[in-house]
């Protein structure tokens, strides 16, 4: 079994934070995600004493909270700043590998098939760790 992060998603968040100096503030951070895994899964089934193995691909949404913390660093004689900032995201649980792999077993008969059936029917519950450092220009 495998899972990669796919390039969709989106997070909304909201910030609290603490003036250290006047230029430097520490933070709390809460957020809402939503992401896209694909997540692939393999089985194997013996019909006929042969060995079949399918792989299965499936695209899934994921959601969770984030919570994190950062600082940010504003320099005062330029309008740029540095922020870095840490999130942990727990996402929700998702059935996930519960379709059936149908796959030809014979070369010799392309049309002759066999259903694969994932019985285990698992469910993911994927973590993501974010590590950001940002430059951000006020204009």
């Amino acid at each position: 079994m495998a899972v990669e992060v796919g390039g969709d998603g989106y997070s909304i968040g909201i910030r609290t934070g603490y003036l250290v100096a006047s230029s430097s503030m520490i933070y709390a951070k809460v957020s809402y995600q939503m992401r896209n895994f694909e997540y692939e899964h393999s089985n194997s089934y013996v019909p006929d004493d042969e060995l079949v193995s399918g792989s299965l691909s499936q695209d899934e949404d994921f959601s969770g909270l984030g919570i994190g913390i950062g600082a940010e660093q504003q320099f005062e004689q330029i309008p740029l700043a540095l922020r870095v900032e840490a999130m942990l995201i727990e996402y929700d649980d998702e059935e996930v590998g519960d379709e059936m792999l149908n796959r030809t077993y014979d070369a010799d008969d392309p049309f002759k098939t066999v259903d694969i059936s994932d019985d285990e029917g698992s469910s993911a519950t994927p973590t993501e760790v974010n590590v950001n450092l940002q430059a951000v220009y006020r204009f």
